[in-house]
């Protein structure tokens, strides 16, 4: 089974030596099939699988064994740089030749379901994986660039870390009670919102495990990307319905609620509001923050309308978390607290270990051995969520802009990212070092 391969052969290696011989063998990854089920042709590409498997498996590889949220393969001149982020930080990976990176692109396009001779398109694709015996789902998307190449993007996803429910995620208690609500209402729109790769799939989820689907009749339209819907009604439309016959069939059913694709154009957004009116619908939206998401929303549609039938938007940033072996707790003083609108109360707040004195004779600490010196392990979400009350319905209706919503959204001391960041330090999940460099990187 030629996708099994377990471990890296050293001697197959040209520029071996003897220093190598006492290392442990590298564990590589196992494919195990495209997601689209389709057969995968290995003999007509029999060169290429020989010059780039075991490479193509190395890269993917060693992004797993880094805990790395997605790999991405960029050409650059006469080479492919190698580049990966974990915990949202950047970290180099392998430089390879340009050549021996577009056969591994290629390889990978293969191994994913894709056609290896169209370049000229943006594609994408994925396959099951397996490494340690814990399950992947990696899904693979390219650029084409000027050049006739191609940017490879590797989505790593952990079919263990499911993620899927409030608690998982740390949805504060406030925020699912108001989702709760709005799930009971059987009306208006709920959105997740943020960037791309911000996490805003995986608080969607969260979010839908906050509406009681015993208690309502809950169903989903929505592709589910491979994850666990099982708690709702899943719904297959019939070939040839657009989205406005098929949410009419669904409403017939007698449904409370609907999970619906993202939100991504206008006329989408438009039939989603107009529905809105006789059954709740949950769904996500591309956007720097919440305000953000509902000024597109106005833009697009009637502010008006938005106004109605927009009955609250999350929003999530995912910040670092501190290691919970090598993390050091810290008196903070009096006048840090009272410029952070922190409560003098607080005794104790936790940080980076302090590095040892460079004029220090006493030996260092050893290196952490769970972040490898890092100080940060993992990462969780902060949240905001801008609520639709009569206030902040006034404010959209008049055409206000995102920082208009923002400005009101702080005079009604909705839950900001700011202050849910505030909320993780005093729990001593993160630092106030971490949440200056979140929020001076935007």
């Amino acid at each position: 089974m030629i996708f099994g391969f377990g471990k890296k052969n050293r001697d197959d290696d040209d520029d071996d030596d003897d220093e190598l011989e006492d290392e442990e063998p590298q564990i590589l990854i196992s494919f195990e099939g495209p997601l689209n089920k389709q057969e995968i042709d290995l003999e007509t590409n029999a060169r290429l699988v020989q010059a780039a498997l075991i490479p193509a498996k190395e890269v993917v590889s060693d992004g797993v064994a880094q805990r790395a949220e997605f790999v991405r393969i960029d050409l650059k001149g006469n080479a492919a740089v190698v580049v990966m982020s974990v915990d949202g930080m950047p970290v180099a990976g392998e430089k390879m030749a340009k050549q021996k990176g577009l056969a591994v692109i290629q390889m990978l396009k293969l191994l994913g379901g894709m056609d290896i001779r169209e370049r000229s398109k943006p594609q994408s694709g994925g396959m099951l994986a397996k490494y340690e015996e814990i399950p992947y789902e990696i899904r693979l998307e390219t650029t084409p660039l000027p050049d006739g190449s191609e940017r490879l993007l590797i989505k790593l996803r952990n079919l263990k870390d499911k993620l899927y429910s409030p608690d998982d995620l740390g949805i504060p208690e406030e925020i699912r009670n108001k989702i709760k609500e709005f799930g009971a209402s059987k009306e208006g729109v709920w959105l997740a919102a943020g960037p791309p790769r911000s996490g805003t799939t995986t608080t969607m989820y969260a979010a839908i495990r906050c509406v009681d689907s015993y208690l309502y009749s809950f169903y989903s339209i929505a592709d589910a990307t491979g994850r666990d819907l099982k708690y709702l009604s899943v719904y297959k439309p019939n070939p040839g319905d657009d989205l406005p016959t098929t949410l009419d069939r669904v409403i017939r059913m007698e449904c409370d609620d609907i999970f619906v694709d993202p939100l991504i154009d206008a006329q989408m957004a438009g039939v989603v509001l107009e529905k809105a009116e006789s059954v709740g619908f949950m769904s996500e939206m591309t956007s720097k923050d919440a305000a953000h998401a509902i000024e597109i929303l106005a833009t697009w549609t009637n502010p008006q309308l938005v106004a109605e039938r927009l009955k609250g938007v999350l929003s999530q940033k995912l910040i670092r978390k501190l290691c919970d072996k090598c993390r050091e707790a810290y008196k903070p003083n009096a006048k840090l607290l009272a410029r952070l609108g922190l409560p003098e109360t607080i005794k104790k707040l936790y940080r980076p270990p302090t590095p040892p004195d460079d004029d220090d004779e006493e030996e260092a600490p050893p290196v952490c051995s769970v972040c490898h010196g890092a100080a940060y392990w993992g990462r969780v979400a902060m949240f905001e969520y801008i609520d639709m009350t009569p206030e902040m319905q006034q404010v959209i209706s008049g055409g206000g802009k995102a920082d208009d919503i923002r400005a009101q959204a702080r005079k009604e001391k909705m839950l900001s990212l700011q202050r849910d960041g505030l909320r993780l330090v005093v729990e001593g999940k993160t630092s106030l070092e971490e949440l200056q460099r979140v929020f001076k990187n935007g």
